[in-house]
Order: structure tokens, then sequence, then C-alpha cells
């Protein structure tokens, strides 16, 4: 059975119809491949909820105001689905279930600034889909109790920046960190795990991940005695290319200015990598060359020399390939298509 259409969203649609129509045919004149039909369906799966969600607003938008968010969302719609993101033979088939989610739980609470909301957070689940490992339904579940704090734009923009840290893009980092300095204590306790009823320990946490990008305040708790530091492997990342992953053969590892460097002599990648995910970023030549001071030494029985600690790893002897940066030490082996790394946690 059909859902029936909002009378919102029929008043809409019927007073935008001769816009919308016209920029459908400029559209489908730049994808032909782009089917009527098709995004007739996604027009009204995904329009249709969102009008229901702002009708339940305790303060209505006016008949204008409201026209304008749909005709925002309208032009979205079109833009992911002329490249093929949406739709019938949808490349991002997650997308429109993430989009839809994460517009009804935000937009409506906005007073204004829709378009620019719409286009900053769509522009976002685009990255987060096409990038491998990063958790996309976690962040719209954290936008949706983020929202529920503040609803000014500005924030509303941050916290998808800084969730979308939290959720595996590790790349944002500097940036998600720089703006989690200005959030309120609620923001940061819903983002990293923490209860609200402690400022002072949120304030704390957060001091730490500036310091430590291994630091997971979630995994810490306030009332269990910290053990003393100790070596550890925290990630085993990427795969031989025949079977889903991105190295053809097994990887080297390098440091430049900071920053992990892998290839596979064919490709490089600047590898970007935390407590919440690790992202392999391409590069354009080659490996460049290591100019850094290694922080971790690796002998060639495995044995890991911290700043702190050292602990042998049987797995590590004989590597291939080893670098590191102040806090992470990365390690490829002859024969596996893997990137350990290894960090020593503060006691």
């Amino acid at each position: 059975m059909e859902t029936l259409i909002h009378p919102m969203l029929v008043s809409a649609l019927g007073d935008l119809r001769e816009r919308m129509n016209a920029q459908f045919q400029q559209a489908k004149r730049g994808a032909p491949q782009l089917d009527g039909p098709g995004f007739l369906k996604v027009v009204r799966e995904q329009l249709n909820p969102l009008a229901i969600a702002f009708a339940e607003r305790a303060q209505p938008l006016s008949a204008a105001d409201f026209r304008a968010v749909i005709l925002s969302a309208y032009e979205v719609l079109l833009t992911l689905a002329s490249k093929g993101l949406i739709g019938p033979r949808a490349r991002l088939p997650q997308l429109e279930s993430h989009w839809s989610a994460a517009m009804q739980a935000v937009l409506p609470r906005l007073q204004s600034g829709h378009a620019e909301l719409l286009a900053a957070y769509t522009n976002a689940l685009v990255h987060l889909e096409t990038t491998p490992g990063v958790r996309v339904g976690e962040w719209v579940i954290l936008l949706e109790r983020l929202a529920a704090v503040r609803v000014e734009l500005s924030y509303l923009k941050a916290v998808g920046q800084v969730a979308a840290w939290r959720c595996g893009m590790a790349m944002l980092r500097p940036g998600a960190l720089a703006l989690a300095k200005n959030l309120p204590v609620a923001a940061l306790a819903i983002l990293f795990g923490l209860p609200e009823t402690d400022p002072a320990r949120i304030g704390r946490e957060v001091q730490q991940l500036l310091l430590n990008p291994w630091h997971d305040p979630a995994m810490v708790s306030a009332t269990i005695a910290k053990p003393e530091a100790d070596l550890e492997i925290v990630g085993e990342l990427g795969a031989f290319r025949g079977f889903g992953g991105m190295f053809r053969q097994p990887p080297l590892v390098s440091t430049n200015a900071g920053l992990i460097h892998v290839t596979d002599c064919e490709s490089t990648w600047v590898l970007m990598a935390d407590a919440f995910g690790a992202v392999f970023t391409r590069l354009e030549g080659e490996l460049p060359d290591d100019f850094s001071a290694s922080v971790y030494a690796l002998k060639r029985d495995g044995t890991v020399v911290g700043p702190h600690r050292k602990r042998k790893f049987p797995l590590f002897a004989g590597a291939s390939s080893h670098c590191s940066t102040e806090t992470t030490l990365a390690v490829t082996l002859p024969h596996s298509h893997h990137v350990f790394l290894v960090t020593e946690r503060s006691p």
C-alpha cells in the first residue's frame, strides 16, 4: 500500500512543480541515465518523512519557509541522483537511509539555515559513505542525540565534524579537537561516552585526547586504578587487493613530517590512525624520503622499545620495515599485506 503524502508536502510540491520539473530536465541533459520514475520514488520516500517531522514542530515554519526547505532538499537529492549515488542503481546503497535519518533528526529543530546545513551534512555523508571503515550509522545516531543539546547552525556543523572524527575519520582529528574545546559539556559527554555530571573529568579527558591519539575516554573508568604503561598492538590495517584490500604486494612504511607513509611499490598512501579509526589517503608519486627521528625502536627479534617500556612481539621478528611517529610504531612483515600499529599505553 502506497504511503499517503503529507498535505504540507503536497502543497509545497504543487507550488514548486514547474521549477522542479525544469531542474530535473536540466539535470537529465547532463546525466542521461537519470531515471524519472525512480527519482520520483526517491523524492517521495525522502521528503515525506521530512515533511512529517516539520509538521510536528512546536512552532511551525511559514509556508514560504517550508517550501524553501523542500526545494533545497529536492535540489540536493537531484544532485545525488545525477551522480548515481542514490536511486534504483545507487553506488552508495546506504546513503538514502542515512540521509533520511540525519535530516529528520536535525533539520526540523533549526529556525533558519536549513539549506546550509543540508549541504554540509550531505557532503559529510558522501565522504563518510565512501571512506572504508567509517561507522556512518553511529554518526547519524550521535547527531540525533547532539541536536537535543543545542540547535544553532554553527553548533550543529561543529558537532557534525567532531562526530565524524569520533566515528572513524581519523584525518579530521586536528580540526575536530580544536572544535571540541569550545563545545558544551553535554555535547562532549555524548561524543565521548562520559557522564555529564563530571565536567572536571570531561575537561581532563579532552586534554588527554590532545596529547595522545590512542586515548579513548570511554575505555577509561574514573573509579578503577590505571595500569602501568605497556606496549600494545592497536591496529592491524590493510589487506591484499585480491581480497578487497588495497595492497597488490606486501607494503612498506616510512615517516615524513610526522606522518606514516605506506607503499606497495605501486601506490602510496598516508595512514592516519587513532583510537577511533584509521584512514588511508592515496598520494601521487613515490614514497617520500624518511627524515623523521624515530621515537620507537624495533629489534630483529621483534622487541619493541618504546619511550618508557619494551616488549617482545615474536610476530615482528624479521620485519620488512618499520617507522614511528611520536605516539605510534608502524610495522610491516615480508609475507603480510597488513600494517601493524603499536603504541605505549599511558599509565
